[in-house]
């Protein structure tokens, strides 16, 4: 079981008896037997189909689940080739993640992968997996051969339209109605949606952009059908989930060990679980580890290789088809054009507005404040721990024992020696030896606790917790295998805001291909859902696009088109 372990007064006792129930849930699933959970589903869309490097993608994550167990954490990262060139991790707020990512001007031009998923979702393999194929295309890259490689096909072999999953003709036609078709640059545009009663409960993005010559026929998946009769990968619901696997370096028992986990800190931290038969551990993560680099380490002096689960190891197969029905390389040439002439401008046109989430989060503190402090700076220079321990701090000893060192603290209460749990600027260590050389420089201040506590089954026979000036833990030596992982960042929720066209002057170009970009929208009645947006000076065919997924778990793609002409009506 995973225990916080903190002080023993009343508002911390109610406080730890809340979260150990939460813990215990986590803990039964942990113990990875029985089915596992029902699949989830993801369907992710995005603001267009094909980018220019130096450009940004704004894309939408909507999560499905009939029986509404909707993790809170969904991953988002974009591929080619089996290689990961963004990824990200977004609080599900709303069963809905919206976010945003640069293109760098590095990447060569071809067709990119962007997929989503939950860390439940990885037990039913890569069928499971939501996927939306992009092109982008470098204005390096004249020829742009890695693209049209995928060759052309014909438009009647295709039922596809743009997106993550074929277009299912049970499902109800969506009215998209515009005041008109012809407009002028930067004239007003508006219109509406009209759902169908079967659709009141979906969610949707809708997208406005000029119309890109090609269609990306994405060969569809296998059916999320989970051959496992377990669950390892665990559900992440109201918090992250670490999950690792010890190996024994010599082939001995990895069954039943316990696992510590703890950070650097201003105060020291510590979690520990054990591992089942398999030698599989999982650690339960409130918000206060976001972002922060953590240390496993097992105890005792064992040499154990221990292994951590990346969630980014996905691997994909199968090549997607490209439909082309256009001068593509025209298509291209025009976007990166746009590009260079706001930059030359330099002018930027797009705004985002950002959430960044707010998350309650604890500190898994070894100890309150109840206890000695010992500042070496207040007294004389002393060279090393041993002198500082002999000095200064009278409950605590160090003795050589068979060419190492032994430190013990003195329990006052039962009346014997002890090795207490040493903490390095909130780490736990494995070793006094690990801190001999510090001096009385290195060290800000020392605090102990001399008296044996049980948390849990776990007994901690006196404290000692050393904090130093300039993080002295990073130079620490470790005689044994330990593992450091950085906990994924949040992103923050990105959303595209429609610029003013209309309010800049006419003497600055305003070329933009994307008009407008909503990722989260639902009706719930049956009234139109009203839009509007300002044309730029592109001119061409421009479409509306809404793409979603139903209550049922099916995706649909629908679009409407219009024109821009420098003629009027």
């Amino acid at each position: 079981m995973i225990f916080l372990i903190s002080g023993l007064n009343k508002a911390a006792m109610f406080r730890n008896l809340f979260l150990l129930l939460i813990f215990s849930f986590f803990v039964s699933i942990a113990s990875f037997a029985g089915n596992a959970e029902p699949a989830e589903k993801c369907f992710v869309s995005t603001d267009r189909d094909v980018y220019v490097a130096g450009d940004f993608v704004y894309f939408s994550v909507n999560i499905l689940n009939k029986e509404n167990k909707i993790s809170d954490y969904v991953y988002v990262s974009l591929i080619r080739n089996n290689s990961i060139i963004f990824k990200g991790c977004l609080k599900v707020d709303n069963y809905n993640a919206n976010g945003s990512f640069y293109i760098t001007d590095t990447l060569t031009s071809g067709v990119y992968q962007l997929i989503s998923y939950t860390n439940c979702m990885r037990n039913y393999g890569t069928s499971a997996l939501a996927i939306k194929d992009i092109i982008i295309a470098n204005r390096f890259d004249n020829e742009y051969k890695d693209i049209f490689n995928l060759g052309k096909i014909s438009s009647s072999d295709s039922s596809l339209v743009n997106g993550n999953t074929a277009r299912n003709d049970n499902i109800p036609v969506v009215d998209i109605k515009l005041n008109k078709a012809l407009f002028a640059p930067r004239e007003k545009v508006s219109y509406s949606i009209i759902l169908p009663e079967e659709l009141r409960k979906s969610k949707f993005s809708v997208s406005v952009r000029q119309k890109s010559p090609v269609s990306i026929i994405h060969n569809e998946l296998l059916n999320n059908e989970n051959n496992n009769d377990r669950c390892f990968f665990l559900p992440e619901k109201d918090g992250l989930v670490l999950q690792g696997t010890l190996k024994m370096v010599n082939q001995g028992n990895i069954a039943d060990k316990i696992v510590f986990m703890s950070c650097k800190d201003s105060v020291a931290n510590l979690q520990y679980t054990n591992t089942n038969a398999e030698g599989n551990f999982s650690f339960f993560l409130n918000p206060y580890y976001i972002g922060k680099t953590v240390v496993l380490k097992v105890q005792g002096e064992e040499n154990f290789e221990i292994a951590t689960d990346s969630k980014y190891d996905v691997l994909l197969t199968g090549i997607d088809k490209l439909m082309i029905s256009g001068d593509l390389s025209s298509f291209l040439d025009f976007s990166q054009k746009c590009m260079t002439i706001q930059r030359s401008y330099n002018q930027t046109f797009r705004r985002e507005v950002l959430n960044n989430y707010h998350f309650e989060k604890y500190r898994p503190s070894v100890y309150l404040k109840d206890c000695e402090t010992v500042k070496p700076a207040d007294y004389m220079y002393l060279p090393d721990f041993r002198e500082i321990s002999r000095e200064l701090l009278p409950f605590y000893r160090i003795r050589e024992k068979n060419d190492d060192f032994v430190g013990s603290i003195f329990d006052e209460e039962n009346m014997y020696f002890s090795v207490p749990y040493l903490f390095l600027d909130g780490v736990l260590l494995e070793h006094v030896r690990q801190i001999m050389y510090l001096d009385s420089k290195k060290i800000n201040k020392i605090q102990t606790i001399h008296n044996s506590r049980f948390i849990g089954n776990l007994n901690l026979p006196g404290i000692l917790s050393i904090y130093t000036n300039s993080s002295e833990i990073e130079n620490v030596k470790w005689k044994y295998p330990i593992r450091k992982i950085t906990i994924d960042s949040i992103m923050s929720g990105s959303i595209f805001q429609t610029p003013e066209i209309i309010s800049y002057p006419r003497n600055i170009p305003v070329y933009l291909q994307l008009l407008s970009w909503e990722p989260n929208v639902t009706s719930g009645t049956g009234n139109p859902i009203e839009k509007s947006f300002y044309t730029s000076d592109c001119t061409g065919t421009f479409e509306i696009v809404i793409t979603g997924i139903t209550d049922k778990g099916k995706g649909f793609n629908l679009s409407k088109t219009f024109q821009v002409s420098q003629l009027r009506n």
